[in-house]
């Protein structure tokens, strides 16, 4: 069998969930896989160039349970509007989106999806960026509303991210 654990990660994506909850302590015994990509021809969205994050948490049997997803933000200092992210959609005057995920089954099948709260008071405000060793350090705070329900609901309709916190590194996008 194929060990679902992330083969890279660079750093930590934290926040408190619905006031209490610290996000990336969600399971005991888990693992949180966090990683973010400069995507050139080929990102995730169909714009021209884009960074990208992804922060997995997987629970003590080594099953990945959540996703949290950035788009198309950039690599500068700066308070950004967080959008709901749309699929093939590019609109660089709107340079972030997120989305979020949870998984079922062993990791392989999709469980809810939620987007972003519009009207909520979502931001990414990149606090540093340091273009030689690729370190990002950067807070945030969004809201998701369930979009979709998947077979095992287990988390609530809306999930409020407050006071959180990305320190990363950015890689290079994958050759092929």
């Amino acid at each position: 069998m194929e060990n679902p654990m992330p083969r890279i990660s660079y750093g930590f994506v934290n926040a408190e969930v619905n006031g209490s909850l610290l996000w990336n302590k969600t399971y005991e015994n888990a693992y949180q896989g966090t990683y973010a990509l400069d995507e050139t021809n080929g990102a995730p969205n169909p714009c021209d160039r884009s960074t990208f994050l992804c922060s997995e948490l997987y629970n003590e049997n080594s099953y990945l349970r959540q996703s949290f997803l950035l788009y198309k933000f950039p690599l500068q200092k700066g308070r950004y509007k967080i959008l709901p992210y749309e699929y093939n959609k590019c609109n660089e005057k709107e340079p972030v989106c997120a989305n979020f995920y949870t998984w079922t089954s062993d990791g392989d099948v999709l469980g809810d999806n939620y987007k972003v709260l519009t009207n909520a008071n979502n931001f990414l405000e990149i606090e540093s960026y340091d273009s030689k060793t690729k370190e990002l350090k950067a807070s945030f705070e969004v809201t998701f509303v369930l979009e979709s329900q998947g077979s095992s609901h287990v988390l609530k309709d809306t999930l409020h991210f407050k006071n959180g916190k990305i320190h990363t590194k950015i890689i290079p996008k994958r050759k092929r």
